[in-house]
């Protein structure tokens, strides 16, 4: 207690009753003998990550006690701030969820076409999906439909992530997180994590189509909030001194309504941007196992464990010698 009666935080080193050494409060990790007899971390750095962790624990606790809430402005959904972490908006899950059913309709039906018969299992989805009033409407006129007009519904429901976890609110947010998660959906190889290494061993022309995919995307981005930017101090020039009105209406009327056409455009340069990142990992998995002496294994199930434990055991780890299996025999005229 202090001298106004209030709780005080005091550290104190507590030293292994067998005489070993002593251990960080951050990280675990021994104390150097040099250190003195209060301290508590083995580095500055330790001691403010520590201090983040508490503050943020504190953080999430006064949530809890006061029920601060919050609102997704697309879908209405609410979380607790600073515990419920929104992991994707409802109203795109349901988007994509629409999708998947409108393919899954006109897969069973040609599949009926061609083969007569439907499984049971396959019989007994077709009419559940069937039974949904809206699904039904759209589906009715995914019939008329051309062979192209129905794969470009295969293209919007590829635009969105494969885990409903990594949902976004927004369409483009959606587009550029399906490919950020690429590499560990399908590898479990953590691409944001390793990207300066994954970038760093693939050939020059895979990192430059890389580059000039997203060249595309930046370009839209940067139409749509110069536009934005534009319109906005249009809309202040009304307000100054004999201002030439029907100029600037019309000026802010047409630059707000291309902000509409520059975004769906990013959302559709996206396309490229994901091919070059697929092809970025696909390429790249190999070198970047040479580079960092890990051999591939021969199966897809061991190479997503060597990728899982080469994601966690990234910076160091005390358990990184579980990748010793997979590490490359030194050549004989290694020094």
């Amino acid at each position: 207690m202090g001298g106004d009666k209030a709780p005080r935080l005091r550290l104190v080193a507590v030293e292994p009753a067998s005489g070993g050494p002593r251990l960080c409060r951050g990280c675990g990790v021994a104390l150097i003998p040099v250190s003195k007899a209060t301290a508590v971390f083995c580095s500055s750095a330790c001691r403010s990550r520590s201090w983040r962790r508490t503050r943020r624990t504190r953080a999430r606790t006064g949530a809890v006690t006061a029920g601060v809430r919050a609102k997704c402005p697309q879908c209405g959904s609410e979380w607790t701030v600073g515990v419920d972490r929104l992991a994707g908006c409802r109203r795109n899950r349901r988007i994509k969820a629409h999708l998947a059913d409108r393919l899954t309709v006109l897969r069973l039906e040609r599949r009926q076409c061609d083969e007569g018969d439907l499984p049971p299992e396959a019989s007994e989805q077709l009419a559940q999906l069937l039974a949904q009033r809206r699904l039904r409407r759209t589906v009715t006129r995914d019939r008329r439909r051309t062979a192209v007009q129905r794969a470009l519904i295969q293209e919007r429901l590829a635009r969105y992530p494969i885990d409903d976890d990594q949902m976004a609110p927004t369409r483009l947010g959606n587009a550029i997180r399906r490919f950020e998660e690429y590499g560990w959906d399908r590898y479990r190889l953590d691409t944001q994590l390793l990207w300066n290494e994954l970038t760093g061993c693939v050939p020059d022309q895979v990192r430059r189509q890389v580059d000039l995919a997203r060249t595309s995307v930046d370009f839209f981005v940067a139409l749509l909030f110069g536009h934005v930017a534009a319109g906005i101090l249009a809309a202040l020039t009304l307000t100054t001194a004999r201002p030439d009105t029907p100029l600037l209406l019309s000026t802010i009327a047409v630059l707000f309504g291309l902000v509409p056409l520059w975004y769906r455009s990013a959302v559709a340069a996206t396309d490229e941007w994901a091919a070059a990142v697929r092809a970025l990992v696909n390429s790249g998995r190999k070198p970047l196992a040479d580079c960092l002496g890990l051999a591939l294994p021969a199966t897809l199930a061991a190479e997503r464990d060597m990728w899982a434990m080469v994601s966690r055991l990234v910076p160091y780890h005390e358990r990184a010698a579980a990748l010793d299996p997979y590490r490359m025999t030194p050549s004989g005229d290694y020094r």
